[in-house]
């Protein structure tokens, strides 16, 4: 009997150590269960950026790059090997001495074109700065205007009219329109003269001298005649100055000697001898090697 309960009480202690044992296992099951949850909610909560830069990401292996063809060179840039240990090509570059021959060739192209422009057109334009230059030239070189020995108002004979003027336009190189107070205009053509066309080469230049010589002056008119049409025929003083001998004497104008007669007594050889000197000097229009005649330029226009 003794031995029974003694067994007895054996299982007894064994079975409640058994169910401790089961107990215990479990409580560390739900522990580490726990453990795991509650590590996995910490992870949730670090801020995913903050340890980026102990991130390693994986390296793809390179493939191998193509040359990209360009026919118009065989050089390549090496521009070596870029931060993440990759070879990166970028074709094939042409080098700057084939760059500037390009541009070469194209300035070449372009100078070509020019050079293919309307001969007349740039043989107006050339005639147009030489006009200019030797307008500038006769600016220079043209003689102080004065009264000539012999052409003075007071060498014209008594037979000739006298006409004061109020106001004095000059319409060209041998032309000029007075005004006299309370009277109608006058047209003047300057006797013994011709003057290059307004659109004829120094046609501008000859109106711009006449216009000098009249410019602020007292303007006198002596005439003895109209022409066809019916312009005062004469010599034109400005400030006591024969402005007819000083076109002549300034190169802005030829003597006009197929109508000599119509200029005063003495005059004609006095204007010639001043186209002489204007002549040898190569002053204003006598600058150009054969400067065209007006009363020829006038016909060719007809």
């Amino acid at each position: 009997m003794k031995n029974y309960l003694q067994l007895t009480l054996a299982v007894a202690v064994s079975m409640a150590l058994t169910g401790c044992l089961k107990d215990v296992e479990s409580n560390n099951d739900i522990e580490t269960v726990q453990t795991a949850d509650d590590a996995a909610q910490s992870e949730s909560e670090v801020n995913p950026y903050t340890e980026m830069h102990d991130v390693v990401l994986p390296v793809e292996e390179t493939a191998a790059v193509e040359t990209i063809p360009n026919d118009n060179t065989d050089n390549t840039i090496d521009y070596g090997v870029v931060g993440d240990g990759q070879n990166i090509d970028y074709g094939k570059i042409l080098d700057t001495e084939k760059g500037m021959a390009a541009l070469e060739q194209g300035r070449k192209a372009v100078m070509s074109a020019v050079g293919a422009v309307d001969q007349q057109q740039l043989a107006a334009v050339a005639a147009q700065l030489k006009e200019r230059a030797t307008n500038a030239a006769v600016a220079f070189k043209t003689p102080v205007s004065g009264s000539a020995a012999g052409t003075g108002i007071d060498s014209v004979g008594s037979d000739w009219n006298r006409l004061e003027v109020s106001s004095v336009r000059v319409i060209d190189g041998d032309t000029v329109e007075v005004l006299q107070e309370g009277k109608q205009s006058e047209r003047v053509r300057f006797a013994g003269i011709d003057a290059p066309e307004s659109t004829q080469l120094f046609g501008k230049q000859s109106t711009q001298t006449l216009e000098d010589c009249v410019a602020g002056k007292p303007v006198t008119v002596v005439y003895k005649k109209r022409d066809p049409y019916e312009r005062l025929v004469g010599v034109v003083y400005a400030g006591g100055v024969d402005c007819n001998y000083e076109q002549v004497k300034a190169g802005s104008a030829w003597h006009y000697k197929q109508y000599q007669k119509d200029q005063p007594a003495g005059f004609p050889a006095l204007y010639a001898d001043a186209e002489t000197k204007a002549r040898n000097s190569k002053i204003g229009l006598w600058a150009a090697e054969a400067p065209q005649k007006p009363w020829e330029y006038r016909r060719e226009k007809k």
